[in-house]
């Protein structure tokens, strides 16, 4: 899997916090299918 996030510098806060929810909840999604990749290729 791959994902291209656009405008990045805005997503985080002043700690490197994701700041938006639906970005976190994008971001949790694209790692847990990561991780299913990972275990499948390796």
């Amino acid at each position: 899997p791959e994902a291209y996030i656009g405008n990045a510098a805005n997503l985080f806060d002043a700690d490197g916090a994701v700041a938006n929810a639906d970005t976190k909840e994008f971001l949790r999604k694209f790692m847990q299918a990561f991780a299913e990749w990972v275990n499948k290729v390796g």
